[in-house]
């Protein structure tokens, strides 16, 4: 115990004395446990530890498929067809379903929105979470009589309430009936940006009597057995689904067969195409920190061969220097690991905030896992000591005699393992390489995401629904009335330039069916359909191509015109002029004529089946089906066709659109506080960027760190191996010049040796990236290949240059040698 006492202080000392060493080597291995702990730590709370529900991996959702349709079929049944499937199966312990909609929360004068999950009475002990308070929703809070009861999530508790624990037992008005809270869940309980959850009963007799539970859908999920697989519950589940599609033949596919999947399979396989490029990048730089560090001690054990010699010669026993050597390598470890603490705990609160949430699931939680963080130090410790053992021996294994009687530094025996640590410089060059490919292709493909043209302008844009109270404002006139009152008063607001209404806020629209007089299509061509004011094409700037826009004439007549888009010309007007030409869209006119039918049935039975838009204007193009799609055929009507369903506004502002959101909402309540905006309304420029860009960023950021880091390594060691070579050859660089060798020619000869040693590298990296980057090739943007030129050359021209400037210091510091003082130092 002593003699390692001894062997700690030592070690200490001596790497106390050669700082550069040690901090470099502390700070790669510090660089590859924090980065491999930040990733695993993502992908363990993503991938593994996902959902906080018991048993969720005995979990299975399943769907009706049609041929061709794998997992694209229907999924949601109503609530009859969930009672007939759980009490007909064979293969479920239990069966739950669920569903969502917006309440609104009625307190003083104020109206606040929340969503709410409304699950089987059954459900919530099903997914078998505890509350944080209070207690759970059962079967008997669903009985005859029993007052109405909801959960909260502990979001809502927290940032609405304060964490106020006497709001359980309380009533709460939810579109006017009172419900009693009796629980609040835990943080990681919230499912789909829930706020509220509720239950409906399970009983087929009230579930026949209530129209609205009766025509419901819900999500269904069942609870394996103990022994089943997934590939027999679907076999089962076909059976039942085939015998349901007797009694409801209109609500099934005509041919179908059932395709179940696991509840992690059915959320988790989007997750694993941001993750696990990810992962395999952290892999290659912990592979990096290690070849790095193995470099440096090599090195390091190379240039003390003469004092370990020394040491031996008088009386140092192998095992003795052996074992100095390796409490070395143990304290540089050790110290390595606990800055890479700190790093790992720096890169998880820098990661968090960028990770784009709405691609995660809310019940997942990212943080610092210790068991990830003691396997990464185990790894590095396992690695240094290993990276430390073979020099050390290799160091006590040979004679003293040629190392005592050498010239110190400069003898050849010095340079015995250059040719594994030209090796090891090589393979962090390669691998660095391989990072920068993969980043250089997301940037380019992010670059282009970014810059792509979207036809319209959404800057400084305000988008948002209006969710309106039940009962008062379904007929067309009253949303008509307020609508007018609205924009009238939205449009005095200071700052705001123009302002519209929308069946649907942003562009965009609903898929309808296209039906063209003269014009037969038996693939029933689809449409974007937009239900938009007069206002609306100046806001996005839509360029008129042809004829006209919609004007107040056309609203306040509600004449039956179109303007459609250039992409919708092309395709069913390519060879005639669309101007003055008639389109229908079934889809329309059975809403309107259910509509009708609901007022007055006899007037409705008289009514036209079909009704033809005449086109009266053509604009340009837009991508509303996704940035990476092509633009979609398009039409617009007049929102006051539809005006019973107009609940999107669209506001152009003079600045950010977000600055103006408080006073949106301030004009909505002084005219209803019963009417609630959406979550989701802020600046389209925003929303745009959170939901098109925040996962390409979030991968071109995280990988681009990893280069980052690979790419500072590749310095540490090209400088760390070129600086303790130069000092290893003083004694014949000093020949050299005493002979006559020029500056410029020591100059050369060491950057010509770097050269060499980066070339190979660059040249084995872009053979590995050919191979290695076609992993990513999901996360590319259209027209960036895995294999992109001049992402390729850009990324070799970087490591050329970074491994040239590496090699500059000491090349200059070579060329600077007194021949005279480095011969009568040897």
């Amino acid at each position: 115990m002593n003699g390692l006492l001894q062997d700690l202080r030592f070690a200490v000392h001596n790497l106390s004395r050669d700082r550069r060493f040690t901090l470099l080597a502390v700070l790669a291995l510090a660089l590859g446990i924090g980065s491999v702990t930040v990733i695993f730590s993502a992908v363990y709370g993503v991938l593994i530890d996902t959902f906080p529900y018991a048993h969720y991996d005995r979990m299975v959702s399943f769907s009706m498929d049609e041929p061709s349709q794998q997992g694209l079929g229907r999924e949601a049944l109503t609530i009859p067809e969930l009672l007939d499937f759980r009490d007909q199966n064979h293969v479920f312990e239990d069966m739950e379903g669920g569903t969502g909609n917006p309440v609104h929360y009625i307190h003083g004068n104020q109206t606040t929105q929340w969503s709410v999950t409304n699950e089987t009475a059954n459900g919530y002990q099903f997914l078998g979470v505890k509350p944080l308070l209070g207690r759970l929703i059962t079967p008997e809070d669903t009985k005859p009589g029993e007052p109405p009861v909801f959960m909260m999530t502990y979001q809502v508790w927290k940032n609405q309430f304060n964490g106020d624990r006497s709001v359980l037992g309380k009533t709460f008005n939810l579109d006017g009936t009172f419900y009693t809270l009796i629980a609040i869940m835990p943080p990681r309980f919230r499912p789909g940006w829930t706020d509220i959850f509720t239950a409906f009963p399970m009983d087929r007799s009230r579930i026949a009597k209530d129209p609205i539970l009766k025509n419901a859908f819900v999500w269904p999920l069942g609870l394996l057995k103990p022994g089943i697989t997934v590939a027999q519950a679907a076999a089962d589940l076909d059976i039942v689904a085939h015998r349901e599609a007797k009694l409801y033949p209109n609500d099934f596919p005509k041919q179908f067969h059932v395709t179940a999947r696991s509840f992690k399979d059915r959320v988790t396989p989007m997750f694993t195409t941001v993750l696990y490029p990810l992962l395999g990048a952290v892999l290659l730089l912990f592979l990096i920190a290690c070849v790095n560090v193995a470099n440096l001690l090599l090195t390091r054990a190379t240039a003390r061969d003469r004092e370990i010699a020394v040491r031996a010669s008088l009386g140092a026993g192998r095992w003795r220097l052996i074992r100095q050597l390796l409490v070395e390598s143990f304290v540089l470890a050790a110290a390595g690991c606990a800055v890479g603490c700190v790093f790992a705990y720096l890169g998880i609160k820098e990661l968090v905030p960028l990770i784009p949430y709405d691609n995660f699931p809310q019940e997942s939680v990212i943080a610092i896992n210790w068991i990830v963080l003691l396997a990464a130090m185990g790894l590095a410790f396992i690695a240094t000591i290993l990276c430390g053992l073979y020099p050390a021996i290799r160091v006590v294994e040979r004679p003293l005699q040629p190392r005592l009687a050498g010239s110190g530094l400069g003898t050849g025996a010095g340079l015995q393992h250059s040719r594994l640590r030209a090796g090891l410089v090589v393979a962090e060059v390669a691998l660095s390489l391989v990072l920068l490919a993969g980043a250089g292709l997301l940037l380019r493909s992010f670059f282009g995401m970014t810059h792509v043209k979207l036809g319209y302008d959404p800057r400084n844009i305000l988008a948002a629904s209006l969710q309106f109270p039940p009962e008062r404002y379904d007929k067309p006139e009253q949303r008509k009335l307020f609508f007018d009152e609205f924009l009238a008063k939205v449009k005095t607001v200071p700052g705001v330039l123009d302002a519209t209404a929308a069946v649907v806020p942003e562009a965009g629209g609903f898929e309808a069916t296209t039906s063209i007089p003269g014009i037969a299509d038996s693939k029933a061509p689809q449409t974007r359909l937009n239900f938009v004011g007069k206002d609306y094409f100046q806001i996005f700037n839509y360029g008129l191509l042809r004829g006209r826009k919609f004007t107040d004439e056309d609203l306040i007549g509600q004449r039956k015109i179109a303007v459609v888009s250039e992409a919708f010309a092309q395709k069913f007007f390519s060879k005639n002029d669309p101007l003055g030409q008639r389109i229908d869209f079934p889809e329309y006119d059975q809403v309107q004529h259910e509509a009708a039918t609901k007022q007055d049935p006899g007037a409705a039975a008289k009514a036209p089946d079909k009704t033809y838009f005449e086109i009266v204007g053509v604009v340009s193009d837009v991508r509303d089906s996704g940035i990476d799609q092509e633009a979609q055929p398009a039409a617009f009507l007049p929102c006051s066709l539809a005006e019973q369903f107009v609940s999107g506004i669209d506001i152009r502002t003079a600045r950010d659109a977000n600055e103006f959101s408080g006073a949106i909402v301030r004009q909505v309540w002084a005219m209803d506080h019963d009417i609630t905006l959406s979550d989701n309304r802020g600046s389209l420029e925003s929303n745009f960027e959170k939901y098109n860009y925040a996962q390409p960023e979030f991968e071109f950021v995280a990988l681009s760190t990893f280069a980052g880091i690979g790419l500072l390594l590749v310095i540490i060691g090209v400088y760390s191996v070129m600086a303790y070579n130069i000092s290893l050859q003083t004694h014949e660089i000093g020949i050299r010049m005493a002979l006559g060798a020029q500056q410029e020619d020591v100059l050369w000869s060491v950057l010509q040796r770097g050269t060499a040693l980066i070339g190979v590298g660059t040249v084995l990296g872009l053979f590995l990236a050919w191979a290695t980057t076609r992993l990513i090739r999901n996360q590319l943007w259209s027209g960036v290949k895995p294999t992109d030129p001049w992402t390729l050359c850009a990324v070799t021209a970087i490591v050329l240059l970074v491994g040239l400037l590496a090699c500059a210091r000491p090349a200059r510091r070579a060329s600077k040698v007194d021949p005279m003082v480095a011969l009568r130092y040897e």
